[in-house]
């Protein structure tokens, strides 16, 4: 009897064991891949942040550096200068031209109530018009005396920094650290557009000796100054339309400067890769820095070769899985040839088979000797 047997033509656990293998290899190097092209692209952002951080520092410490050559003036003129003198130091040091985002540079007095009267007629014999303001019912002033370049300041000269909190709260830290120091946000009386701003500060003394802190209140004159407009000293510091950061600084609850604002910047990212919030101590505040990255910086720092992995680890796998039902269809196809030529040959297997059962017969019968029928 002939047994003919099909084998099923069928991918094999093996088959499936190997295929498996290839995807998690495939899906774990992409998976590598896109945690080191975000690692590369986070180093970057933190980068971008460093940086930052050092050109508003680097600007400001410019602007300090202002403020020591004002103090170094007044002690070469034995603690005081002329309006004169004054005039012809701002001139050399060019503020508006190498310090952008400076309104001016000025000197603050202090003026004790007895001698006000005197300190007022001695500024009107060079300016007429010059007054003390805004009133107020202290004993002691801090008026601007001197600030240039005069053109758009005129409305400061004059003005008391003892008539309002955040402008003498600094001031008088100013005197009693010997240390520069910046305002909370203001509105200066110069600006229209009342955009945030603050006042930084120098202190000078009868001597340049380093005193303890109730020396340095008796001998105390005065500040050198700087008023500032927040937007223009980020535009003098950060003036790039093609930056990879945009950011948002605040004072406490107060914004002082923001390039979170879609319609305003092309560049803006609704839905940026990185985003920080930081702060930092800026000469006696806490201001909040909120950093995110922008359009430009997604194109420079996406990288194409995790999706390139990805698509080449399936394109193989899809290869691999190709090749194993080719070849489960070549085997089904050879075993198919294999049964048809089994039916082909069996029925002569079985002829054969009959015709050697008929000879042994007819010997066992010749060995008998019976007749051969």
């Amino acid at each position: 009897m002939v047994k003919l047997r099909v084998a099923a033509a069928q991918i094999t656990k093996l088959h499936w064991i190997v295929i498996g293998l290839s995807l998690l290899l495939t899906i774990t190097a992409w998976q590598i891949s896109a945690q080191i092209a975000d690692a590369r692209a986070k180093d970057q952002f933190d980068q971008r942040v460093q940086q930052l951080n050092t050109l508003l520092m680097d600007r400001m410490q410019k602007y300090e550096f202002a403020l020591l050559a004002g103090v170094g003036n007044i002690r070469a003129n034995d603690g005081d200068v002329s309006l004169t003198q004054w005039q012809r130091f701002a001139e050399s040091l060019a503020v508006q031209d190498r310090l952008p985002g400076v309104s001016g540079i000025g000197v603050i007095k202090r003026v004790p109530e007895s001698s006000l009267e005197s300190y007022v007629a001695k500024q009107r014999q060079e300016r007429p018009d010059f007054r003390v303001h805004p009133l107020h019912t202290g004993t002691d002033f801090w008026p601007i005396t001197y600030l240039e370049p005069l053109a758009g300041n005129e409305a400061a000269i004059g003005l008391d920094m003892a008539h309002e909190s955040n402008r003498f709260t600094a001031a008088q830290k100013a005197m009693r650290t010997g240390e520069t120091q910046i305002t909370g946000p203001i509105a200066l009386v110069q600006d229209d557009e009342k955009k945030p701003g603050f006042l930084f500060f120098h202190p000078f003394y009868r001597t340049s000796k380093v005193l303890q802190q109730e020396n340095k209140e008796a001998t105390f004159l005065g500040l050198v100054y700087a008023p500032f407009i927040v937007s223009r000293l980020m535009e003098g510091t950060l003036a790039n339309s093609n930056r990879l950061l945009h950011f948002r600084i605040s004072d406490g609850e107060h914004e002082l400067y923001s390039e979170f604002r879609q319609t305003a910047e092309r560049n803006y990212d609704t839905s940026p890769m990185f985003q920080a919030s930081y702060s930092l101590g800026i000469y006696g505040r806490e201001w909040t820095f909120d950093v995110q990255s922008t359009q430009l910086f997604e194109k420079y720092n996406v990288s194409r070769q995790p999706a390139a992995i990805l698509i080449g680890g399936l394109i193989i796998n899809g290869l691999i899985l190709t090749a194993f039902l080719l070849l489960s269809n070549a085997k089904r196809r050879a075993e198919q040839e294999g049964i048809e030529l089994m039916f082909l040959v069996a029925p002569l297997e079985i002829l054969g088979n009959e015709e050697e059962w008929v000879r042994a017969v007819r010997m066992q019968r010749m060995e008998l000797g019976e007749p051969d029928s």
